[in-house]
């Protein structure tokens, strides 16, 4: 599946992950005119060095920093990648990216044009499967996929020891379905707190800001 880390920085429901005990931190809705997903972020990792940031926020509560950065990393391999215990069906993937942060309290809106909100959605019914897509093997999400960003934001950034406590609200949403031609609008609210927990090895990952 090595479109998935592009589509969270360009513009998948029987699934592992997706109804858990643990609360969910970060919650909404993005809805398309035909297609529905949730958000239920419960866990959350960041880091940031050289004056950029990448924090991303997973749906299962046990993903983990090596979880999330296998997923970002996977293009590098020729082997198709389960990406569910990162990404789950019917549920979006949120990820952050701060071209200017020093580690200090950031207060972020829409306007910010250095810092870029991603949102990467397996909507609908369908399942993770392997075939063969644009050249190459891979897990890839029978249903339609969604990639975009909210419209306005409002997101809050504070250090917490070597963490980050993250605040957001987003409402609306611009994008695409992967792999078809034209723009397709999202409605929804998403918001929540969560805290980002500190993830070193994100900084060699493809998704960290250059």
């Amino acid at each position: 599946m090595k479109v998935l880390w592009f589509g969270l920085i360009t513009p998948f429901v029987a699934c592992k992950g997706g109804d858990e005990g643990e609360p969910a931190l970060v919650e909404g809705t993005v809805s398309t005119v035909d297609q529905d997903a949730a958000v239920a972020s419960r866990s959350a990792f960041g880091f940031h060095l050289d004056g950029k940031a990448l924090f991303t926020l997973a749906t299962p509560s046990l993903a983990s920093c090596a979880d999330v950065v296998e997923y970002f990393n996977h293009g590098d391999s020729d082997d198709p990648y389960d990406p569910q215990d990162v990404l789950v069906g019917g549920f979006c993937h949120l990820t952050l990216t701060v071209q200017d942060y020093d580690g200090s309290e950031l207060s972020l809106t829409e306007a910010d044009s250095s810092a870029l909100w991603a949102l990467y959605c397996p909507m609908g019914e369908g399942s993770f499967e392997v075939s063969e897509q644009q050249g190459y093997e891979d897990y890839f999400w029978t249903g339609k996929t969604w990639s975009g960003g909210p419209d306005a934001h409002t997101t809050t950034v504070s250090p917490d020891g070597d963490n980050y406590g993250l605040i957001l609200s987003m409402a609306d949403f611009s994008g695409a379905y992967i792999d078809a031609v034209g723009a397709v609008t999202a409605a929804g609210l998403v918001e929540g707190a969560i805290t980002a927990m500190s993830c070193p090895e994100l900084y060699q990952t493809p998704a960290f800001p250059k």
